[in-house]
């Protein structure tokens, strides 16, 4: 009886770790758009492979159950080669592409250090982002510009 028990734990941590293989992660174009009054979009293409979402009912069908992986996305920017400083990110105003969902991370201060960008429904597969975009409201970092600012995602 233990050596089955023992195996079919085994066998279900393998599967669960079978299905939980996003990788390949990759951000590229990075720039930053709509540079106006204080605030700017940080436009950058995301991709990754293996992305998933599934769900499925519980409890004899009374509870929807869902699971799902995402990319966790920050950005950091330094003014003419000094410290990097986090981007503070506003709560709206951001675009999600690809058939993601962009979920601005929040915290009590209101911080807004970075976001989830994950699929609203399920399916499993590459997942491809062109042109995605934070919204930055940069006079908020005590910056009167962007001049003279790197930024990295």
């Amino acid at each position: 009886m233990k050596t089955t028990f023992a195996l079919f734990f085994s066998l279900g941590w393998s599967l669960l770790l079978l299905d939980a293989q996003a990788n390949n992660l990759s951000i590229t174009n990075l720039s930053l758009v709509n540079v106006t009054n204080g605030s700017a979009d940080i436009q950058f293409d995301l991709s990754w492979d293996n992305s998933w979402r599934t769900s499925w009912s519980d409890n004899g069908d009374t509870v929807t159950v869902t699971n799902w992986d995402a990319a966790w996305v920050f950005a950091k920017f330094r003014q003419s080669g000094g410290l990097w400083k986090h981007v503070m990110l506003t709560e709206s105003n951001h675009t999600a592409t690809g058939g993601t969902v962009i979920d601005v991370a929040m915290d009590d201060g209101g911080t807004n250090l970075g976001a989830f960008v994950y699929r609203p429904v399920d399916g499993a597969g590459s997942v491809t982002c062109e042109q995605m975009r934070l919204h930055w409201n940069y006079a908020a970092s005590g910056l009167s510009g962007t001049n003279d600012v790197d930024i990295a995602v």
